[in-house]
């Protein structure tokens, strides 16, 4: 794949919308095994530094709320976007609404799928932190629940590493299930070894989802993945097999 991640790449000093990769998502499914056909969701880019400029010369800093859906054949490769969104910097745009609409159709075009773009002020209430109550902190000290059960779980170690440059990545899991009550600490276990595991946020979490799915007596399950930003951006990735099962959308403590 030619993408910029990991390489020395100069910085756009013009619009330049050729600066965006796609990473195809089959790549890193079949790699780790997983039968994405199972799950639904989403990826949730929140792109802190982002300024634009109107037509009377005055400059607006907004935080991008990307919408990524899952079912997209390509993602997009990170650096790369942060080049596209620093592009936007030289270029005249008309109101927020023409940047909007420049943005929903250059990354819908990468992504090969419809993208959604909201334009946030920093203090826009979506924005602030906000950790979920009705989910408690994994603990393998726990029993394994008995019976049908639903839980709803906490994991704030968790660690991968970045497939092209094998930098750690770090995020909050938030895992909802129903059915078989699963033991805490085998489920801490599997968390645990995926910080010397390389691949994408988007993988990790579509194959944590489907190795959960895959234990006996299990009915539903989401996970989703909080990631902490690297260069200004952090990627949030959302999998179910029951569209029932919400992911996280608000930004949380640790972000």
């Amino acid at each position: 794949m030619d993408i910029p991640l990991g390489r020395t790449v100069d910085q756009p000093s013009a619009y330049a919308p050729e600066c965006l990769a796609a990473i195809p998502r089959q790549h890193g499914r079949e790699a780790g095994g997983i039968d994405a056909n199972r799950l639904v969701g989403y990826d949730r880019w929140t792109a802190w530094e982002f300024v634009w400029m109107d037509a009377s010369g005055r400059r607006s800093a907004d935080v991008l709320d990307i919408l990524v859906p899952a079912g997209s054949p390509n993602l997009f490769e990170s650096k790369s976007l942060k080049l596209f969104l620093n592009s936007c910097y030289f270029r005249t745009f008309k109101d927020s609404e023409e940047v909007q609409s420049l943005l929903v159709t250059e990354l819908s075009r990468v992504a090969k799928a419809p993208v959604e773009v909201w334009l946030l002020q920093p203090t826009d209430d979506f924005l602030q932190p906000q950790e979920p109550a009705d989910y408690r902190v994994l603990s393998a000290n726990e029993q394994v629940p008995q019976g049908p059960v639903e839980e709803r779980l906490a994991y704030h170690q968790f660690r991968s590493l970045c497939p092209v440059t094998g930098q750690p990545d770090w995020a909050s899991v938030y895992i909802h299930y129903r059915g078989a009550g699963l033991s805490h600490q085998w489920l801490e276990q599997l968390l645990a070894g995926y910080s010397t595991h390389q691949g994408f946020h988007e993988q990790c979490v579509e194959q944590i989802c489907c190795q959960l799915a895959e234990v006996a007596g299990v009915d539903a399950v989401s996970v989703t993945a909080r990631f902490l930003r690297r260069g200004g951006i952090d990627i949030n990735p959302w999998r179910t097999t029951d569209p029932a099962l919400p992911g996280i959308a608000r930004r949380t403590i640790r972000q």
